[in-house]
């Protein structure tokens, strides 16, 4: 006569993968702006753009930082990037940065309204 045998026997251990509360992101998320944020934003970019300083820009979400990169009529590359860091990117803290083409951290602060202030009544050049 044929012998039993048990299929679990043979069958290869198949991983649970759980989804919800409990579960772990491999990557954490990445750092967006929210509406608000990009509505402050937005009202600095709209008087700049009216008087003919700024022409585009761009977005960019990546797992440190958010960052809305302003572009000026000459060039194509980014005249000035208002940064949102995950964490603080100097010993000062600070969530909120505007940064010079060249990397330098122009205005530093927790608020992004006072940080949008550097913009305001005077052309930055940049440095």
């Amino acid at each position: 006569m044929a012998n039993v045998v048990s299929l679990q026997d043979y069958k290869p251990a198949r991983a649970i993968v759980t989804f919800g509360a409990g579960a772990r992101r491999s990557t954490p998320s990445p750092v967006v702006f929210d509406r608000h944020e990009l509505d402050q934003i937005l009202q600095v970019y709209g008087r700049k753009v009216v008087s003919g300083e700024w022409r585009d820009y761009a977005l960019n979400f990546d797992t440190q930082c958010a960052s809305f990169a302003v572009i000026a009529r000459a060039s194509w590359a980014p005249q000035y990037r208002i940064v949102k860091w995950r964490s603080s990117p100097s010993s000062k803290g600070g969530t909120y940065s505007v940064v010079s083409p060249s990397g330098r951290i122009i205005k530093l602060g927790k608020d992004l309204g006072e940080v949008l202030k550097v913009f305001k009544g005077r052309k930055l050049l940049p440095a």
